[in-house]
């Protein structure tokens, strides 16, 4: 079963009771967390959690490897805190992926390379960059167009 809620572990309590509650359900379930949970709000006791309700696979919502897009997206994500968990997250066993947007408004050339060099240097099993766009406005287009020339 995939869990499609990127803000799961925002309330940590309620994450550890339906944690809880799905590691005792019968049949089992085998759970994943495809669309992308917090690099920050996740720690050990949290990711024991999830491998005993049988989840093998979680991505996390990185965003970028760059600190000034991070700041320009309003993320509020320490890099350093998303690689420490990304590594704890392997050493429990997981299958571990990454989510990232590419061509955020005001992200120039220099910020990709510096983004894709943090998420090569991780050791994820997977990874899916999206182009940001912003449909009302369709600037994404001409962002794309700029970033190509």
């Amino acid at each position: 079963m995939y869990f499609e809620d990127d803000n799961f572990t925002a309330q940590r309590e309620r994450a550890l009771e339906i944690l809880d509650r799905l590691a005792a359900f019968k049949p089992p379930l085998y759970l994943k967390f495809a669309n992308g949970i917090r690099a920050d709000r996740v720690d050990k006791e949290i990711l024991k959690a999830m491998k005993r309700a049988r989840v093998d696979s979680l991505s996390f919502g990185i965003e970028s490897g760059c600190e000034a897009t991070l700041a320009q997206m309003q993320k509020n994500l320490r890099l350093d805190l998303a690689r420490e968990n990304v590594l704890l997250a392997k050493s429990l066993g997981f299958l571990v992926g990454a989510n990232a947007l590419s061509v955020y408004p005001g992200e120039t050339k220099e910020d990709i390379a510096k983004s894709l060099e943090f998420f090569f240097g991780l050791p994820l099993d997977s990874m899916a960059i999206v182009t940001w766009c912003h449909f009302r406005a369709r600037k994404c287009g001409a962002s794309a167009r700029r970033m190509a020339t």
